[in-house]
């Protein structure tokens, strides 16, 4: 009998512990906890005019905020760096429909245009800058006008985007044995010259060092990196890894799922109108 209900008891305690656990599960935060069905997109964008202009990665100011204003009629929810990590990382989850906003290479009417609008509708955003228009004594060349630094320093001080690295100066093709071709992927060679496999990753290594030594400048520790044309081979995601970064990002569409490879995170490619860039987000949310 005594046995009984010693046996009674432990049965009722371990029910107890249990129903006590249980109740903590259903009680966190839904943010914090992550269903194998969730899916982030990231989009990506480049520069921004004030008025319309023939080019597939300039969207006018005007498409910009039409395209936050449907994404937030329809459900779409931005989300910041932070809370993308802890989504890829497997630890936290996010809003159904969420959306990282992306802009490459860093151009000066991300801070003019882009940003007050992104203020507007309170939507965290990442600029993957190309570090070289940081410097003092850029390499010379016709650009488009880029971040200053002060810019820079001025978007991290807010706290509502992010920069992130997009090479130092590797966003150009150089000569290769098949003609130009990424800076990043493509060993150079002319009539005169062979770039061994040696002085390739050297090239690579001064690159990405120099990238993530500018961005610690601004206080930013270089974790993500965004391959410029999104060309990438085992030899850059080798040299990131040992650099530091973690997270790298490609041009490849799709979705990205809780705990997948942070080595490679798919993007879908803006489009110059609103329109496009919903139907975009709802095709591959499966919302048509």
């Amino acid at each position: 009998m005594k046995l009984y209900y010693n046996c009674r008891k432990f049965f009722i305690i371990s029910l107890l512990s249990f129903a006590v656990v249980l109740t903590g599960f259903f009680d966190l935060p839904r943010a914090q906890r992550v269903s194998s069905d969730q899916r982030v997109a990231v989009i990506t964008f480049h520069a921004v005019s004030k008025d319309f202009e023939p080019n597939p990665t300039v969207i006018s100011q005007d498409e910009l905020e039409k395209t936050f204003q449907l994404m937030q009629q329809r459900g779409y929810r931005p989300i910041n760096l932070e809370q993308f990590h802890g989504f890829i990382d497997g630890k936290i989850g996010v809003p159904q429909k969420a959306v990282l906003i992306t802009f490459d290479d860093g151009y000066e009417d991300n801070f003019l245009l882009a940003y007050p609008m992104a203020q507007k509708y309170n939507f965290p955003a990442v600029i993957f800058a190309v570090a070289k228009w940081f410097s003092d004594y850029p390499r010379p060349e016709p650009h488009r006008p880029h971040l200053s630094a002060d810019q820079a320093k001025t978007l991290m001080a807010k706290g509502l985007w992010s920069i992130a690295g997009h090479s130092y100066d590797g966003h150009r093709k150089v000569s290769g044995e098949k003609g130009p071709g990424s800076f990043y992927t493509t060993m150079v060679a002319d009539n005169v010259y062979r770039e061994s496999d040696l002085e390739y990753k050297a090239r690579l290594w001064t690159d990405v060092s120099l990238t993530a030594f500018t961005l610690e400048k601004f206080g930013v520790k270089p974790v993500d990196f965004a391959f410029p044309y999104g060309s990438y081979n085992d030899t850059i995601k080798e040299i990131l890894l040992k650099s530091g970064y973690k997270y790298f990002y490609t041009n490849d569409p799709g979705l990205n799922s809780p705990g997948q490879d942070p080595k490679h995170i798919f993007r879908l490619s803006s489009a110059p109108t609103a329109d496009e860039n919903l139907a975009l987000l709802d095709y591959y949310f499966g919302n048509q």
